[in-house]
This record gives C-alpha cells, sequence and structure tokens, in this order.
C-alpha cells in the first residue's frame, strides 16, 4: 500500500500548534474547575488532587520514553530509515505497556497503606481512584508517544490539535458524569472516558495525516539508546516535580485532603503560567546548537545575554500578570474570595518566574550536550525543597508550607542557575545584567496594578469583573509599553527599534530606568573596552540587543579566550 509523503511543517506553524494545544488544555480545566469543586466538594477534589499527583510520580518509571520518541524518531527520520523509526514507537509503546502493569500491581498491594493518606476509609475505593488514575496516565502517556513520533517526522499541526482534543474531552468526561450523578468514583470513570475519546482522536488523525502508524520489532540497541536519553531526562522531571507539586503530596499527608485541594486550585493556573512562560524557551536549543557546532562556547557567549533578556521578558509576562490581578482574579474564576488559595498561586508563580527566566541557561547545557549537570541540579534541588516543605508544614502548618514554597523553590533554582553557569563557563553577571531589566518593567507594573484587586477586595465573580480587567489592563500595558520602549519584548515588524537622544523618554520613572541601564551597560566589568566603544554603546542602549552587543561579542571571541575555552573541561 502507497503511503502518502508528508512534507515536513514548518516552525511557525508547529509552534502555534504547540501553543493552541497548551491554551486548549490548560483552558478546558481552568473553565471546568468551578463547576468540578461545586460538584464533589474541597474534600473529595482534593483526594482527587493526590490520586493525580501519586500517578504522576509513577509515570517516573517509563525512563524517560515519552520525551525521548520525538527526538529518536526525528534522527531516523533524516536518515531515511522508517524501520528504526518503527522500533523507536514499538520500543516506547511497549514500556508505557509495562510501567502501566507494574504500577496496577502496586497499587493493588498497596492500597491499605495508601487509603489514609488520600483520607478515605474504605481501601478498595481508594485502589480503584488510583487504578482509575494510573489508566488515565497511560492512556494520556500512549496518545503522546503517537503523537511525538508524528512530530518526529516533521508533522506538527495534526497531532498537537488531536492532542488539544484529547486533553478538552479528558476534563468534559468528567464533567458530563457530574451532572448526572455527582460522586468521585463517577468523576473518575468520566474523566477515564473522555481521555480514552481523545485517545482515538489522535489515532484517527495520525491515520488520517500520514496513512499509517509505524511499528516495528525492538531491538536492544534502539532501547539502550532511548533509554540512556530518557532517563536523564526523567531526573530532571522529577526535580521539578518535587519542587512544585510535592506542596501538593505534603499538604495531604500531613494536613489533610482540604489542604491538598487548596494546593491543587492554587497550582492549575500557576502551571499554566509555567508552561505558557516556558513555551518562548522551546526554540532556542537549536537554535544554540547550531551557534555552539559553529562557534563553540565564544560563540554562545556573544548572544547569551541578549537571549536571555529577550527570554525573560516574554517568559515574565504571564507570570506577573498572574501576580498582580490573582486578588481579583481568582474571585472571577472560583466565585469567592479564597484567599488561602490565593496566598498558595502567589508563592507559586515567585518560583516560577525564577524558573522560566532560567530557560537560556537549560538550553545551552543541552546544546553543549551536558544534561546529566541539568538533572543533578534539578535533582538535588527538588530534594532539598521537599525536605524543607515537611519540615516547615510539621511546625508551622498550611502557613509554613505556603512559605516554604514562596523562599524555598527561588532561592533553589537561583543556586541551581548558578552551578549551571559555573560549569559552562558563564559568567554570572550575564545573567543579572539581561534579567534584570525584564524583572524591573515586572515588578513595577505588578506593584501599579495589584493595588486595584486590593482596594476593592471583591468576594464573588460579579464584584470582581471590573476590577479583574481593570488590573490587567493596567498591568499589560505598562510592561507592554516599558518591555517594547526598553527593546527587551520582540516587535512584530523587523523595523530596527533603535531611538535616537531626541527620542530618549521624557518620563521621569523612564529616565531613571533609562539611565540605570546606560550605567549598567558601560560597567562591564572584565571586558576593557575603547571610549568609542562605550560611547557606541550608550547611543545604541535602545536599539536590538544583539547589535549593541557586537563589541562585546568581539572580545568574547578573541583567541585568548578561544584558547581557554578549548583547554577547559567538556
Amino acid at each position: 500500500m502507497a503511503h502518502p509523503n508528508r512534507g515536513i511543517q514548518s516552525l511557525k506553524a508547529g509552534s502555534a500548534a504547540q501553543v493552541v494545544s497548551i491554551v486548549a488544555g490548560f483552558g478546558v480545566q481552568l473553565l471546568t474547575t468551578p463547576y468540578v469543586l461545586f460538584k464533589l466538594g474541597l474534600h473529595d477534589f482534593g483526594v482527587w488532587s493526590i490520586t493525580g499527583a501519586i500517578a504522576q510520580y509513577g509515570a517516573l518509571f517509563d525512563l524517560g520514553v515519552s520525551r525521548a520518541a520525538s527526538r529518536y524518531v526525528a534522527v531516523f527520520h533524516s536518515k531515511g530509515e522508517p524501520r528504526n523509526e518503527g522500533r523507536v514507537v514499538a520500543v516506547c509503546v511497549a514500556t508505557l505497556f509495562g510501567v502501566a502493569a507494574m504500577l496496577s500491581g502496586l497499587v493493588l498491594l498497596t492500597s491499605q497503606l495508601i487509603a489514609p493518606v488520600l483520607g478515605l476509609r474504605d481501601p478498595r475505593q481508594a485502589g480503584t481512584l488510583l487504578l482509575v488514575a494510573v489508566a488515565i496516565l497511560f492512556v494520556g502517556l500512549l496518545a503522546r508517544v503517537l503523537a511525538a513520533a508524528s512530530i518526529g517526522r516533521g508533522r506538527t499541526v495534526p497531532p498537537l490539535t488531536a492532542v488539544a482534543i484529547m486533553s478538552a474531552l479528558q476534563a468534559l468526561g468528567g464533567v458530563a458524569v457530574l451532572a448526572e450523578a455527582p460522586s468521585l468514583l463517577g468523576f473518575a470513570y468520566g474523566t477515564l472516558g473522555g481521555i480514552s475519546l481523545g485517545l482515538v482522536v489522535v489515532i484517527v488523525v495520525i491515520l488520517a495525516d500520514e496513512g499509517r502508524i509505524t511499528f516495528a520489532m525492538p531491538n536492544k540497541k534502539i532501547a539502550r539508546e532511548i533509554f540512556a536519553y530518557g532517563i536523564s531526562s526523567q531526573i530532571a522531571a522529577l526535580g521539578d516535580l518535587l519542587l512544585f507539586q510535592s506542596g501538593k503530596l505534603v499538604a495531604g499527608a500531613l494536613i489533610g485532603p482540604s489542604a491538598a485541594g487548596v494546593y491543587e486550585l492554587a497550582s492549575r493556573p500557576a502551571m499554566a503560567a509555567q508552561v505558557l512562560g516556558a513555551s518562548p524557551g522551546t526554540a532556542l536549543m537549536p537554535h544554540l546548537t547550531r551557534i555552539y557546532v559553529s562557534g563553540g562556547l565564544g560563540g554562545i557567549l556573544t548572544e547569551y545575554e541578549h537571549l536571555t533578556r529577550r527570554n525573560t521578558s516574554v517568559a515574565l509576562l504571564i507570570p506577573f500578570a498572574m501576580a498582580a490581578t490573582a486578588v481579583a482574579a481568582i474571585p472571577v474564576w472560583l466565585n469567592g474570595p479564597h484567599l488561602d488559595v490565593v496566598a498558595v498561586l502567589l508563592a507559586l508563580l515567585i518560583g516560577i518566574s525564577v524558573n522560566v527566566s532560567t530557560s537560556t541557561c537549560t538550553c545551552t547545557l543541552l546544546a553543549m550536550g551536558r544534561p546529566v549537570m541539568i538533572a543533578k541540579v534539578t535533582a538535588v534541588a527538588g530534594v532539598l525543597q521537599l525536605i524543607a516543605a515537611v519540615l516547615a508544614t510539621k511546625f508551622f502548618g498550611f502557613t509554613g508550607l505556603t512559605v516554604a514554597i514562596a523562599v524555598g523553590v527561588p532561592v533553589t533554582k537561583l543556586a541551581g542557575l548558578w552551578l549551571m553557569q559555573a560549569s559552562a563557563h558563564i559568567p554570572q553577571r550575564f545573567y543579572l545584567r539581561a534579567a534584570g531589566g525584564p524583572y524591573a518593567i515586572a515588578i513595577l507594573a505588578a506593584l501599579l496594578a495589584a493595588p486595584i484587586g486590593l482596594l476593592t477586595m471583591p468576594q464573588n465573580r460579579q464584584s470582581a469583573i471590573v476590577p479583574f480587567i481593570f488590573s490587567a489592563l493596567v498591568y499589560a500595558s505598562i510592561y507592554l509599553f516599558l518591555g517594547w520602549r526598553c527593546g527587551y519584548l520582540p516587535r512584530a515588524s523587523n523595523q530596527s527599534s533603535e531611538l535616537t537622544p531626541r527620542q530618549r523618554p521624557t518620563i521621569p520613572i523612564l529616565r531613571v530606568i533609562d539611565e540605570l541601564a546606560l550605567r549598567l551597560r558601560s560597567s562591564r566589568s572584565g571586558i576593557r573596552r575603547t571610549s568609542s566603544c562605550s560611547r557606541h554603546a550608550s547611543n545604541h542602549w535602545w536599539s536590538h540587543p544583539s547589535d549593541s552587543d557586537d563589541a562585546i561579542g568581539d572580545s568574547l571571541n578573541s583567541p585568548a579566550l578561544r584558547r581557554r575555552e578549548e583547554r577547559a573541561p567538556h
């Protein structure tokens, strides 16, 4: 049978499909959450959130195959080896079946031990909920592996669209059952039915687009390569889970399911901010890889500061917007003040803003072939944060957990950034100079927008709509204006954003920001520049950052630095 030969779709189309998939998944989940909370109650909602968190940790036993599928299919597709593409898919799917069987066995053996953690008296109900959660996890991972294989062949839009539909069906399936019979088990079965229907959609879309789903008998060599690559990424995934999701289990185990439910309510918009904030960095890794191959570390350093500044300015938009509008946004969402949810959300957003601003460093290490360093740093940070969360909750309750998240996550992420940059011989000042400006305008915009919600303190959805819209508009206007004015945010046109001295800001606060930025750029420690170079940097601070960094790029590409780079361990 002749299969259609589909071409590789553009990066722009793939990026758009990725954003649509993210927005659809989180959007439907956020829209349905108030109804689910109303039908289940906070206790049962918390029980389900703990169940899902336990299943997420169990997913780590897949050895990272769901993350490796796209990469290895892309490798073999570029070599014209369809049989090996099929072997990759077969290894990944077989591993998922094995993980599902293993987790199901563990659930049957440990249901009596897990029931108290879930706040349930009946071990059979706890076991049933966990088995359904494992099934939901398996179906979702299977669909994403099949979609990842298509993405590896350059077909990004159809599978990502299908995954977005699956995410929507997963949320709507549980809601449909709750409308008929509001019960926790019914909601679990409805969610499983929705995601199973979504898997069918993914398979049908892939078959319609490509005409086949490639399978072949796996071999040990390919399996070893997939597992070796996947384990490193899985360790990093474990660290991220411990950093941002361990609080849910800690709250459930030490306080109760209702506390876990509060954490889950806060984490849903927070994780949406995390995913959307991290999305600008997805295109950095291949770009930095090409630079590293052609120019080595010196080539990366010439663009590192500019890329960090640009990525940070885009990534901080959503987390700080949520922080600025949280007091009004939560009542709009949940139809009540829920100040405990607001507190946890703000605590999570502090760490998330730091996390998304470090994407350039993470992508640089990946481009240099050092994923193990990322895994080590993230895993250690996650373990330390878990210990801090347990101790704080044990002695100070839910308030202690909130403070531990607000302080521990950003501190561990910044310490990890310092270690990763040091291991790659990247000067620490590069990040400080690059991220300082975007953080300054984000904090300023949030400080000016947040009082709107604090002064009105809305108590329900009706009274919160106007403050939410007003605070969001104030934040967006200030952040976007300053971001474009300072040259941090990208422009839609390709025209230079350079401003002449006559066009310099006349508003006092902008003059202060302008002067501080000029001083930062003129005080590049460790890099000697002539007076003419200094005048050039001053005249062009408002231009595209890569233009004003030419002089530093020349210094970083000097023969002396290249000799030091060659002697440095890789």
